[in-house]
């Protein structure tokens, strides 16, 4: 399957739980393209994909514009498709926030 993981981060933290679950993705054999909304949205088409995850970490009540705009831009195919948000808050142990992702990313595929 391929799968397009587009995250927004502020601190890192998002886009490490991103890489780990792209990892465990890529282990179960799936092609998978991994980028930062900021950075990367022009090239992270959700269309050339089979699923999309999108993650990103929640600062004083908003997430990353960057990211917000992806969403926003790509909603029509991506409500279309298999996707998963993943919601990411500084309140939260790094250990359940990794098991949530992972919970998440079985029930995608």
């Amino acid at each position: 399957m391929r799968i397009l993981v587009v995250y927004g981060t502020s601190e890192g933290h998002t886009r490490d739980l991103s890489e780990r679950a792209a990892g465990w993705l890529r282990a179960e054999g799936n092609a998978v393209t991994i980028g930062d909304a900021s950075v990367d949205a022009a090239r992270l088409v959700p269309a050339d994909y089979d699923a999309a995850f999108l993650a990103a970490s929640l600062h004083i009540g908003r997430y990353q514009a960057a990211l917000v705009d992806y969403a926003r831009r790509h909603h029509a195919v991506l409500n279309a498709m298999r996707s998963a948000f993943i919601s990411v808050s500084d309140t939260c142990a790094l250990n359940s926030a990794v098991f949530r992702l992972s919970s998440a990313s079985r029930l995608l595929l």
